[in-house]
């Protein structure tokens, strides 16, 4: 624990040092925060170099529910864009290129923008969002946070992509470090198996290819109580679904992309790097989440991909 709140702490004398987006030509970040008396939800779009965590994106920080913390840290380090085509005889799908994307500071949009989440008239919580013009993608990174407890981390992907290929599957890697009621060292991961909760004792991803059978397909961090978050990929009936998910379980480990450590930008990221098979039970976690999405090149409607996170005996 004291590794992490050391790293809790150089990261916060970095942050408070931040100053808003000004019109010059270095982008020297941005860093807020949101409170409507359920969440409290600290907010940095990291600046320039040498400021840390630059590829991250939009990133949350020690975000609390009812004053109680539960997310040390979200971000998205990372989307890989796999393109296909037809092969020789023109009646199977290859892979042929693949494209890595990380959301920059240059490439961001202005600032967060933090807005209410209104249902039937009503206010049911508030978004965090920023935008990300690259070079062949827009992306536009949001989170979502409810007063019932539930967050979303979601993203929009809007083309043109290369169009001389026959389709491509989108791969967003969030990294989120949970630590359900401020539990840093007593962090537990079970996933959903055969009609039951299965305790995971070991690093490992955990996934599965059918995901668009909502509410059977599920993860869970949870304190020593049992309490927690259930994790499922995020489905909306009137948007392209998910079509395979993986879950990361992993120890926290310093380096291990806690802040812009080098070692991203790989196609097996984060993978077999950082899996050691450590124990997943009763100790300090990182996940990270890995959520996928096909679409085919005649398809232009825009993409969605993100994580729905359900609170189970909070607060």
């Amino acid at each position: 624990m004291l590794r992490k709140v050391l790293a809790t702490a150089l990261a916060a004398l970095l942050f408070s040092s931040w100053l808003p987006s000004t019109a010059s030509a270095s982008h020297t970040g941005y860093h807020g925060f949101k409170n409507d008396g359920y969440w409290f939800v600290e907010y940095d779009l990291p600046g320039t170099p040498p400021e840390p965590e630059t590829t991250d994106g939009l990133i949350i920080i020690n975000a609390t529910y009812l004053g109680v913390i539960h997310i040390t840290r979200m971000s998205l380090p990372q989307i890989m864009v796999e393109y296909e085509q037809r092969n020789t005889a023109g009646n199977n799908v290859e892979s042929a290129d693949v494209l890595i994307d990380q959301l920059e500071y240059e490439y961001a949009t202005g600032q967060p923008v933090v807005t209410d989440i209104i249902v039937e008239g009503n206010i049911v919580g508030f978004q965090v969002r920023q935008e990300f013009n690259m070079p062949l993608y827009r992306y536009v990174q949001k989170y979502d946070f409810y007063r019932n407890g539930e967050f979303y981390p979601l993203l929009e992907i809007y083309g043109p992509g290369l169009p001389y290929y026959w389709g491509s599957k989108y791969h967003a890697f969030w990294r989120i470090d949970l630590d359900v009621n401020s539990s840093f060292w007593n962090d537990s991961f079970d996933f959903y198996s055969i009609q039951n909760w299965q305790l995971a004792w070991a690093e490992h991803d955990y996934h599965d290819d059918k995901v668009y059978e909502y509410g059977r397909h599920e993860w869970q961090n949870r304190d020593s109580t049992g309490k927690g978050f259930i994790s499922r990929p995020w489905v909306s009936s009137n948007v392209w679904p998910t079509y395979r998910a993986t879950t990361w379980a992993l120890r926290y480990e310093l380096g291990e992309g806690g802040l812009d450590s080098g070692q991203q930008n790989f196609l097996d990221f984060p993978g077999h790097n950082w899996d050691n098979d450590e124990g997943v039970q009763n100790t300090d976690l990182v996940n990270w989440f890995v959520a996928s999405g096909h679409k085919l090149y005649t398809d232009s409607v825009v993409r969605f991909l993100g994580v729905q996170f359900i609170p189970v005996g909070l607060p």
